[in-house]
């Protein structure tokens, strides 16, 4: 699994950056990018959220015709979903079966139906890959493969309907705006190997990135997915060369840090559990089952582990 890759932090560490929450950056003043000739599905997916609903505290298929390893589209998926907040707009990762190239791709609602998917305009390198939403649903991140396997974060600024020149985050310090503290994925230069760090703000700036510790940092690697605020959970993929403990794991927040890691894939029954991401309002989580498509469930859920 690649990782942006952040510099300039200070003289002796450099780390790499993966999924952000609760994060604002650039505003940026471009032209829109390339948009698209709408073109309205030949199914019967409308409103909110493809007009699903998660009913239940089991995984359901989400709007399996364009999501399932079995639909209309037969997406190789990269990534979980990604809803504006206006929930008009769904943004998602597809990778190429042959070259491994990953593309980013939207599909929009218009009039209660949705459009066709289509590459996302912001989306022109070799290989770019979803990142997250802005609270406010106006910046989008994602990560653009440069360098041979290096990927480096990309913001960019909503603009009308369509989105502004990417520009590159490369430090830190580039972090100039405030939307609060963060967590996120990193890999410092000196230590080796993904852990989970918590980003504060203070005093009109953000603070060094320190790690969040044991019981979720371990001498695997560990990579941010999702944190709800309102109901105190953080869901992050776990690798290892040796596919021992491997998956999507979920923890709870307590007075002293965070709760005994439960494997989310074997607590659900879903076979290979990915990427996660929350639907703007927290109020349904989403799961990448890498073999079948993308699932979901209701977040409150999770209340009790």
């Amino acid at each position: 699994m690649k990782t942006s890759r952040i510099r300039r932090v200070n003289e002796n560490v450099k780390f790499r950056l993966s999924q952000v929450a609760f994060i604002c950056l650039f505003i940026l003043v471009s032209p829109i990018m390339g948009q698209k000739n709408h073109e309205r599905m030949t199914s019967s997916y409308s409103g909110n959220y493809f007009g699903q609903k998660a009913t239940s505290c089991q995984p359901e298929e989400f709007a399996t015709e364009i999501f399932s390893s079995r639909g209309h589209y037969s997406f190789m998926l990269h990534s979980s979903i990604y809803f504006t907040r206006d929930g008009k707009e769904a943004y998602f990762t597809v990778q190429d079966t042959i070259s491994f190239s990953k593309t980013i791709k939207v599909i929009k609602q218009l009039d209660n139906s949705w459009d066709q998917p289509e590459n996302a305009g912001f989306s022109m390198t070799f290989s770019d890959e979803m990142g997250w939403l802005s609270p406010d649903g106006q910046r989008l991140y994602f990560f653009s493969q440069v360098e041979g396997n290096i990927d480096i974060l990309h913001v960019t600024q909503r603009n009308g309907d369509g989105w502004a020149k990417p520009v590159a985050i490369e430090s830190i310090e580039d972090l100039l705006w405030d939307d609060g503290p963060f967590f996120i994925s990193a890999e410092f230069s000196n230590e080796g190997g993904q852990d989970i760090y918590y980003v504060d703000y203070k005093d009109g700036s953000y603070q060094m990135p320190f790690p969040i510790g044991l019981p979720i940092n371990t001498q695997s690697d560990e990579y941010f997915q999702c944190f709800s605020e309102s109901m105190g959970f953080m869901i992050y993929y776990r690798y290892n060369v040796k596919k021992e403990k491997r998956g999507l794991f979920i923890s709870k927040k307590n007075q002293n840090g965070w709760d005994t890691p439960i494997n989310l894939c074997e607590r659900l029954g879903l076979t290979s559990g990915f990427r996660a991401s929350l639907s703007p309002n927290e109020e349904y989580l989403f799961i990448l089952n890498r073999k079948d498509g993308i699932y979901w469930i209701r977040s409150d859920c999770f209340k009790e582990l």
